[in-house]
Order: C-alpha cells, then structure tokens, then sequence
C-alpha cells in the first residue's frame, strides 16, 4: 500500500474514532470520554498534515529544488 493511501486511511480511521468517542461521551455525560474525542479530532488534523506532506514531497524535481522536494 502506498504512503498516501495509508495516510488517508490514517485520517478515515482517526474519523470514525473521534465520532464514536464524542458521541459516546455525550451519550454518558462523561468529560473525559469528551476530551478523548477532542483529543482524536486533533489526531485527523495530524495525519492530514501527513497526508499534505507526502504530496508535497512527490513533486518533481524543479529549478529550485535539483534534488526533488522529497
């Protein structure tokens, strides 16, 4: 599987997590099964992240970068 596939799936897991955490949460009145889903909604951010960088690092090689963006 390649590294964007894998990131993408990263960010579709970390979605579902921070779906059922909150609404989980909400479900018993828990604070802290809240914050745990805040906390996985934080992680969609981080992969997505990882997901934009792998794309940038695919860039052909260009004027300014001989050696590729990778």
């Amino acid at each position: 599987m390649s590294k964007e596939k894998v990131s993408i799936a990263s960010v579709l897991v970390n979605i579902v997590l921070a779906s059922f955490k909150l609404f989980v949460g909400f479900i018993s009145m828990s604070s802290a099964i809240i914050a745990e889903g805040i906390h996985s909604g934080m992680d969609i951010v981080s992969s997505g992240i990882s997901y934009v960088g792998i794309r940038a690092s695919k860039k052909p090689v260009d004027k300014e970068h001989p050696y590729g963006h990778y």
